[in-house]
C-alpha cells in the first residue's frame, strides 16, 4: 500500500515533464517513502498505508513509538536494501523465497486494536 502512494506521484510527475522522468520517477518516490515510513511514522506511529490497514509501528521491547533514528535504520535496511534483495533473489535464484523478518530493527508491526487491548 505504501509503495503506491510514494510511487503514484512520481510517475504522475514524469508524465508532466518528460525530460526529468529518471528524476522524477526515482527521487520523488524516494523523499516521498522517507517522509511517509520515517517522518510519519515519527509523528503519528503509522505510515498511510499502515493507517489504512490499521496498524502502528512500536518498539519491540516496551510498545512505544519508536525514535527517528531506528525509523530510519528500518527504512533504509527494508525499504531499500530488502527491494534489491528481492529483485536479485528473482533474478538469480527464483526457488528461493525472501522471508522479511518479523522485528527490523527492534520495530514490529501491530494492529492498532490489539495495542490498544494491551495498553489497557
Amino acid at each position: 500500500m505504501d509503495f503506491l502512494v510514494v510511487l503514484g506521484p512520481g510517475l504522475a510527475a514524469a508524465t508532466r515533464v518528460p525530460k526529468l522522468w529518471p528524476v522524477m520517477v526515482l527521487a520523488v518516490p524516494l523523499v516521498l517513502s522517507f517522509a511517509n515510513q520515517v517522518l510519519l511514522a515519527r509523528l503519528t506511529g503509522c505510515s498511510v498505508g499502515k493507517f489504512l490497514v490499521a496498524t502502528r509501528v512500536v518498539r519491540k521491547g516496551d510498545g512505544g513509538r519508536p525514535g527517528t533514528w531506528r525509523l530510519a535504520r528500518r527504512w533504509f535496511v527494508a525499504g531499500l536494501l530488502g527491494w534489491a534483495v528481492v529483485v536479485v533473489n528473482a533474478v538469480f535464484d527464483s526457488r528461493d523465497g525472501f522471508d522479511a523478518p518479523d522485528d527490523l530493527e527492534g520495530v514490529l508491526i501491530v494492529r492498532r486494536k490489539h495495542l490498544r487491548e494491551r495498553l489497557g
